[in-house]
């Protein structure tokens, strides 16, 4: 809505629903097929003030910003970001959903589900906390800072800080590590890592686990437990 640029400085200040479009190169620019695939989407960055810089080619971003691409939207207070760099950073409250992998599957990065439950963990949402946040803009995976909890579906996992990685969609969660599984199993470790795709973890270092015990149906000919009256 509101735009002061000077051009001898090569910087424009934009306010009131300011919008940066960052465009993907279709060729990915890079030998490696993950990379090139996250670097053919676009990435619109939205916020209540977007500074920007064209001859170095960064900027900033402050109130209420949302940086969006085709499978992940992150919401946070403050972002900074350069292209030479080849990074954002997001500080505040930020917040991550990673709408799906299916662009995977698309790019030929992952298999194609072979039933209903990798389907389901494909497609599933993937939801993230954490204080700070650096994405590269080409590979487009993560560095997070803690506190951290991630959530997908039932399934939630706590630590002081971690590492996403786009190609395999396999997150790293460290440091004081809390798990918690849908059927109400808990873990504690060192250091998790998570496959989002494959719905499995792999837990190091000073493991601890919880297991819940139900009792299952009575054997045919078994006695039964004669239950005791109550005082």
């Amino acid at each position: 809505r509101r735009l002061r640029a000077n051009l001898s400085a090569r910087r424009a200040d934009v306010r009131d629903d300011a919008t940066l479009v960052r465009a993907g190169d279709p060729a990915g620019g890079s030998p490696d097929r993950a990379a090139g695939v996250a670097a053919g989407d676009a990435t619109t960055v939205t916020a209540g003030r977007i500074v920007f810089r064209w001859d170095a080619n960064e900027g900033e971003a402050e109130d209420h910003v949302v940086v969006k691409q085709r499978d992940r939207t992150v919401w946070a207070d403050r972002m900074t970001y350069s292209e030479p760099g080849n990074r954002v950073v997001m500080t505040g409250r930020v917040v991550i959903e990673q709408l799906s992998g299916e662009s995977l599957v698309r790019g030929g990065l992952a298999p194609s589900p072979r039933g209903g439950r990798e389907q389901d963990a494909l497609t599933s949402a993937t939801r993230v906390t954490c204080t700070r946040l650096t994405m590269t803009l080409r590979e487009r995976d993560v560095e997070l800072d803690g506190p951290l909890v991630v959530t997908q579906k039932a399934r939630s996992a706590s630590g002081d800080r971690g590492t996403y990685t786009h190609a395999t969609r396999r997150m790293v969660v460290l440091g004081n590590v809390r798990m918690r599984e849908a059927d109400g199993q808990r873990l504690r470790a060192d250091r998790v890592v998570i496959s989002l795709v494959e719905e499995t973890f792999e837990a190091e270092g000073n493991v601890v686990t919880e297991f819940v015990i139900r009792s299952g149906p009575t054997a045919p000919g078994a006695p039964r437990a004669t239950p005791t009256p109550a005082p």
